[in-house]
């Protein structure tokens, strides 16, 4: 019994030792997180900021009606085109490469005309004011005020590159 209260003893001992040592020790410190309310936060960024830009020059009422007349006379030609285009495209199913062939140059001729007189009479009618500025050019000025007519003319016009394919290939 006397050898169970000596281990008892030592056992208290060890435990009040390592109790006391613990006390001492310093506890390592949090580190300081701020707190962040509603008011506190960052506001989110949506990206970079785009430098503003002057509004573009404005074009003149001549140039505008031009545009107008432009696409309500395209009209014709484009419908001439098309049915030249179909044509084309009937004849080479049918296997007579000669009428697919002139057919194609045919309406590539009609739809290269729009797009020569929207580029003269707008674009360079544009470009030759002088009011095309470093944050606006010549086309991204049309595009700015005329953007319905020029989706027109480019609908109009969207078979030529196709066109073009099919007569380089022959």
């Amino acid at each position: 019994m006397p050898m169970v209260i000596a281990g008892v003893v030592v056992v208290v001992v060890i435990a009040v030792v390592v109790i006391v040592m613990n006390k001492n020790k310093k506890q390592p410190e949090k580190p300081y997180v701020p707190e962040l309310t509603a008011d506190s936060r960052p506001e989110k960024s949506e990206g970079p900021v785009k430098p503003t830009r002057a509004p573009p020059p404005p074009i003149p009422d001549d140039i505008m009606a031009d545009a107008k007349s432009i696409v309500e006379l395209m009209s014709d030609k484009k419908n001439e085109a098309d049915t030249l285009y179909d044509e084309g495209m009937a004849a080479k199913q049918g296997g007579d490469r000669d009428t697919w062939q002139s057919k194609l140059k045919q309406a590539e001729t009609l739809y290269n005309d729009i797009r020569e007189q929207w580029n003269s009479d707008v674009i360079m009618a544009i470009e030759g004011m002088g009011i095309s500025n470093k944050d606006w050019d010549s086309e991204q000025i049309a595009n700015h005020w005329l953007g319905k007519e020029g989706e027109k003319v480019s609908k109009a016009i969207e078979r030529l590159s196709y066109i073009k394919k099919q007569l380089s290939a022959k």
